[in-house]
């Protein structure tokens, strides 16, 4: 869900660039979609190694929902950065949204053994998560062109929060405890 409602807001972004640089410079600049993409990529590399340790910490699912909802109140930013034709608040609300994806990632990626009993299962598992990952790249990108031009770029954004907020609901409906066990965490002690 999320991925789709991001995809929405990277497109949207874009969108804003060009109308601000258009409005206020009379030209658009390659330099701030550059800046764009740079803002949207290192908060995941930064990121990547706290959000495993969070995944470790704390039950994955109570995170997962955290996380979504924190995403979802990222996007009000981006909605004020629209508002205020601010670029730097764009790139702020950007590296805040790419920020909560670093930390969620190993969270998600931790709780999928766990919703599964056997190796099949897992394997299973996994290569849905990878389909559904890249057909959300795939679709998520074509789509979210055509949302943009058709729907406006303060209501994609708005549509990215509602995301946010679906799958804090479905997380809510998984049953269980997500916590990192001692047979795990005996595995991550034994490679570490």
């Amino acid at each position: 869900m999320s991925h789709f409602g991001e995809w929405l807001t990277y497109i949207a972004s874009i969108d804003l660039i060009e109308t601000v640089q258009e409005t206020h410079h009379g030209t658009k600049s390659r330099l701030a979609i550059s800046i764009l993409i740079l803002v949207r990529l290192i908060p995941n590399i930064f990121m990547s190694a706290p959000g495993g340790t969070l995944a470790d910490a704390i039950d994955r699912r109570h995170a997962l929902i955290g996380l979504d909802i924190c995403g979802a109140l990222c996007t009000g930013l981006f909605v004020l950065a629209l508002e205020c034709e601010s670029l730097p608040l764009l790139y702020v609300a950007t590296a805040c949204q790419q920020g909560i994806a670093g930390l969620y990632v190993p969270s998600q990626s931790a709780m999928i053994p766990q919703l599964v009993e056997s190796d099949a299962e897992l394997k299973k598992a996994t290569t849905l998560e990878g389909v559904v990952w890249s057909a959300m790249q795939a679709f998520g990108a074509a789509a979210s062109g055509w949302m943009v031009d058709a729907l406006g770029t303060k209501l994609c954004f708005m549509v990215d929060g509602i995301s946010y907020v679906v799958s804090a609901l479905c997380l809510a409906f998984v049953k269980g405890s997500f916590n990192v066990n001692e047979k795990e965490a005996d595995k991550t002690n034994e490679s570490g």
